[in-house]
């Protein structure tokens, strides 16, 4: 009789896309023969990108709360509240390019890293090839609205400034995952 070092067992509510496949607690511990499944090499490679993962979530909220908060602060018509007493924000704010198409920049930030976590939670290379697409366009578009910050407008947004260098970072995570490759 052949014996099967898994068994599949059903998920919660009895569909098919919850079923899961539920390793013998030897093939954990030292992997089948043959097979680097469960050895520690491969386990901390899973462990390094679901750290990614969570980095790339993380940095997703983050950018979240930047863009939520401006976006909030924007539609309320105050100027947020700047480091230093320092009105860059404000100045910022104010300018024509505060409004591309109509359209507040901080709304498009929320757009943007709700996109980005979505993204972080979804699984597979398309999933991790589309963060590493949005996290290079946010980017793209941070480092544009910098340069306009310090060329054009003449003043310095903190806010932009923190939402630009979580971009930049979401890069780097973002490749990290999408070069891995790992499932998760």
């Amino acid at each position: 009789m052949f014996h099967r070092p898994w068994r599949l067992r059903r998920g919660r509510f009895g569909l098919s896309n919850c079923d899961v496949v539920e390793l013998w607690p030897a093939q954990v511990v030292g992997g089948l023969a043959g097979d680097t499944a469960g050895t520690p090499s491969s386990t901390a490679l899973v462990l390094s990108s679901d750290r990614l993962t969570w980095l790339s979530r993380l940095l997703s909220l983050t950018g979240l709360m930047i863009s939520s908060y401006l976006t909030y602060v924007y539609v309320r018509h105050q100027g947020p509240v700047c480091l230093a007493g320092s009105h860059g924000c404000v100045k910022v704010e104010q300018s024509r390019y505060a409004r591309p198409g109509g359209i507040p920049m901080p709304v498009l930030g929320v757009v943007g890293y709700l996109m980005l976590f979505t993204a972080a939670g979804m699984r597979g290379q398309r999933a991790r090839a589309a963060a590493m697409v949005l996290a290079t366009t946010a980017m793209t578009v941070s480092a544009c609205l910098t340069y306009l910050e310090v060329e054009v407008i003449r003043a310095i947004c903190y806010w932009c400034i923190s939402s630009a260098i979580c971009a930049a970072v979401h890069v780097v995570v973002n490749a990290a995952r999408y070069v891995r490759g790992t499932s998760v």
